[in-house]
C-alpha cells in the first residue's frame, strides 16, 4: 500500500463522513458546512485522479456557487438558530431502504458491466484527452458535436439557477410577517 492509496482511503472516508453529516445534522448551517466539506473532499479525489480541471470545476461550481448560495441564504434569514424538524421514523426507514436498494442496483450494474476493467481502447482515449489538457476541454466544452459538452454545460447553468431560486425561496419571509412590506 503506497501513499496514494492511503490518501485515497482517507479522502473517501472524509467524503462519506461529511456527506452523512450533511444529511443528518439538524442545525442548517452546520449541515451546509458539512456539504461544503464533502464537495471539497470530492475535489481532492479528482486531484488524486490527476483530473485537475474537474477538481477546479468542482470547487468553482459546487462550492463556489451552490453551497455559497445556501450559506448566504441561511445567514440572511431569521432561521439561523433554528434546527431542522425531525422527520417521521417511517420516512427515515424508507429513505434508508431506498438508498440501500440504489446501492445494490448500482453494484449489480457495475458487476455485470465489469466497469473497473479499462479496455486498451479507452486507455488510449484517456491518454489523448490528457494530452489535450485544459485547452482541448475548453474547445469541447462549448462544442455542439456528439463528443462536445454543450448539454452538460447548460445543465450546470440550470443547476445554478435552481440553487438561486431555492436560496430566494428560503430567504423569503412568510406572508403575514411584520417585517414584510406592502404587496
Amino acid at each position: 500500500m503506497n501513499i496514494t492509496d492511503v490518501l485515497f482511503y482517507a479522502d473517501a472516508a472524509l467524503i462519506l463522513g461529511s456527506a452523512v453529516l450533511a444529511v443528518s445534522l439538524r442545525h442548517v448551517l452546520h449541515a451546509a458546512l458539512a456539504l461544503m466539506m464533502a464537495l471539497f473532499s470530492t475535489a481532492g479525489l479528482f486531484l488524486l485522479l490527476h483530473a485537475e480541471f474537474a477538481a477546479l470545476v468542482q470547487v468553482l461550481v459546487y462550492i463556489g456557487g451552490v453551497v455559497i448560495f445556501i450559506v448566504y441564504t441561511i445567514l440572511l434569514t431569521a432561521h439561523l438558530g433554528e434546527e431542522v424538524p425531525r422527520s417521521h421514523p417511517a420516512k427515515q426507514l424508507g429513505a434508508l431502504a431506498g438508498a440501500l436498494l440504489f446501492c445494490a442496483l448500482l453494484l449489480a450494474v457495475l458487476w455485470a458491466g465489469r466497469a473497473w476493467e479499462v479496455p486498451a481502447a479507452h486507455a488510449a482515449d484517456a491518454a489523448l484527452a490528457q494530452a489535450g489538457g485544459v485547452k482541448g476541454i475548453g474547445r469541447r466544452l462549448l462544442s455542439a458535436a456528439p463528443d462536445g459538452f454543450l448539454v452538460p454545460f447548460e445543465i450546470v447553468s440550470l443547476l445554478l439557477l435552481a440553487a438561486l431560486v431555492g436560496a430566494i425561496s428560503i430567504a423569503r419571509k412568510p406572508a403575514g410577517d411584520p417585517g414584510e412590506g406592502p404587496k
